[in-house]
């Protein structure tokens, strides 16, 4: 009987382990900071495109970069911390990265689709 009761403790026990990655509060969820990265990859694509890079156009991609961060209702040490905390987690951020990248994707065949 105690032998029984073990093997379903030791089951339940086992059973209950979580997956779920915890993000703490005020750090970016996996999915916000992706989307918050593929829209910045697209601002410093933009920007690396231009084959004139003077300084006057700076501050132009630093507005771009600030429409995103409010476009996302976020700030720039949310998104600093949120990378810390993320650069702590390498498989989680790899998981972040990948999510950008599939994001990027998607914009891309809708860009492609409006030819």
């Amino acid at each position: 009987m105690y032998r029984l009761l073990l093997i379903l403790f030791v089951g339940l026990f086992a059973s209950c382990k979580q997956d779920s990655f915890h993000v703490p509060n005020g750090i970016l969820k996996p999915d916000s900071l992706a989307a918050i990265q593929a829209d910045f990859y697209i601002v410093e694509a933009a920007y690396n495109l231009t084959f004139v890079k003077p300084d006057s156009l700076l501050p132009q991609y630093e507005d771009y970069y600030k429409a995103v961060m409010e476009q996302h209702h976020t700030q720039k040490s949310q998104i600093d911390s949120s990378i810390k905390f993320y650069a702590k987690h390498p498989e989680e951020y790899k998981k972040v990265y990948a999510k950008s990248l599939e994001l990027l994707e998607v914009k891309k065949i809708k860009a492609a689709s409006k030819k």
